[in-house]
């Protein structure tokens, strides 16, 4: 039995041994190694025991993607830095791997052939524990060009995405002709009872299929990545695709942070693998509040990567009797795609979308988003199945406007504007809201 089902299967007290363990030799790495921390770790702790391991991570400044630019040669481990025989893991086959860019710059981080294949295999175990087997074909319904390229580019990854049993169903430029074309071979491979999908692609397949009415045979299960998985299109994929949805959670640049549990109730992690935290200012919240994502990656030997802000915002849940492993209770989505209120709330996107995409939709609205102009003007772009006419549209933004009033403050000015496509983002993703944070580049 390897060790990742030992930890998969062990009690709490076991995992939490283990991690503490990791968490201690990770960060007496990356004190003696990287320039960047050394300058930044406080005096009091330049020795720690394994019992002093949690507080010595909470006095460490969290890591933003804006240092992973400025301070990238500091934070980077090359082999050649290090002493023989240092009692670490070696980090053999070093190389550079590029977030999506959904916000903003995509950043660099150093990963190597030890991390790669750890994150292979617990991202095998993650699909695993919500029945989808690694290896049986799977259609791979996926909206990233970085990904659909990569797994072409090389013959070692057109074999890899042979084994992987994966059947690529590129989702640019989807209208109903192709969505047609995917439903008859979908038809067509009737042992294929699994997908893996990017949740904007799944959100237009499933959206087109049940309005043109084309019939998808049903699967068994889907996994989404790529974005948060919104109820409305978890509830659409079942009703016109599959019998249930989870979602997967991370990032390329971190690798896997958790996985939705089988039961539905929050959102699985492997803190051996990476550690989370969710923190307000720097510090951890409390049950059932809410804070941005950090992740201390503790399989990545080739860059240091401690309190790595991901740019997400979840809702902390404390562990439950039983729990073998921490949850997070649900992730609320990126940072940037919060709205602001005009008296300076902070307001969930999910509230927002569930309001424009379910309460008040309309028939004839394919798809849209709501970007923040200031507190108190926002700007709806909406894609449309055909043009519902001038004065129909100006109802409709004079009715949104005072329903969003109630939300973002009553001085709101909203406009609305009809676009032919609504631009994603490099990574692929479609955002529907895009607060004042200038940190989503669409």
């Amino acid at each position: 039995m390897t060790e990742l089902e030992v930890l998969a299967r062990a009690d709490s007290d076991r995992v939490e041994r283990a991690v503490r363990n990791r968490l201690h030799r990770y960060l007496t790495y990356c004190l003696r190694y990287s320039p960047y921390w050394q300058e930044r770790w406080p005096s009091a702790w330049r020795t720690f025991r394994e019992e002093e391991v949690h507080a010595v991570l909470a006095e460490l400044p969290p890591l933003r993607k804006e240092d992973l630019r400025l301070h990238h040669e500091a934070l980077r481990i090359p082999p050649s830095a290090r002493r023989s025989n240092d009692g670490f893991p070696a980090s053999p086959g070093q190389h550079e791997n590029f977030s999506g860019g959904s916000t903003g710059v995509p950043t660099r981080v150093w990963q190597d052939a030890r991390f790669t294949a750890r994150n292979r295999a617990v991202m095998d175990h993650a699909y695993r524990s919500l029945g989808v087997s690694p290896g049986r074909p799977t259609f791979f319904v996926w909206g990233s060009n970085n990904e659909l390229v990569a797994m072409g580019a090389t013959l070692r990854k057109r074999v890899s995405t042979w084994a992987r049993g994966l059947i690529p169903m590129p989702s640019f430029s989807l209208g109903p002709e192709k969505v047609r074309e995917y439903a008859a071979s979908i038809d067509a491979q009737v042992s294929v009872d699994q997908a893996i999908c990017f949740v904007s692609a799944l959100d237009t397949v499933t959206r087109i299929a049940e309005r043109e009415q084309i019939p998808l045979r049903r699967i068994r299960r889907i996994v989404t990545g790529g974005g948060k998985l919104h109820d409305e299109v978890r509830q659409r994929a079942r009703r016109v695709w599959a019998d249930d949805v989870f979602e997967i959670y991370g990032t390329r640049d971190i690798g896997l942070v958790g996985v939705e549990a089988p039961d539905h109730d929050g959102i699985v992690t492997f803190p051996w693998h990476n550690y989370v935290e969710v923190l307000d200012e720097g510090r951890p919240v409390g049950d059932g509040e809410t804070g941005e994502v950090h992740v201390t990656c503790l399989q990545n030997h080739a860059f240091a990567l401690i309190r790595m802000s991901l740019g997400d915002v979840a809702r902390h849940r404390d562990r439950r009797p039983g729990w073998n492993r921490a949850r997070i209770a649900d992730v609320l989505g990126r940072s940037a795609e919060h709205l602001t209120a005009s008296d300076g709330r902070r307001v969930d996107p999910a509230s927002v979308i569930h309001l424009l995409g379910v309460l008040e939709a309309r028939p004839w609205v394919r798809r849209f988003q709501l970007q923040q102009r200031s507190p108190s003007v926002s700007d709806l772009r909406i894609e449309v199945w055909n043009h519902p006419g001038a004065e129909a549209l100006e109802a409709y933004r004079a009715h949104l406007n005072g329903v969003l009033a109630r939300v973002l403050g009553d001085d709101l000015a909203l406009r609305v504007e009809v676009v032919d496509e609504i631009p994603a983002a490099p990574s692929g993703k479609h955002f529907y809201c895009i607060g004042l944070s200038e940190s989503i580049q669409p």
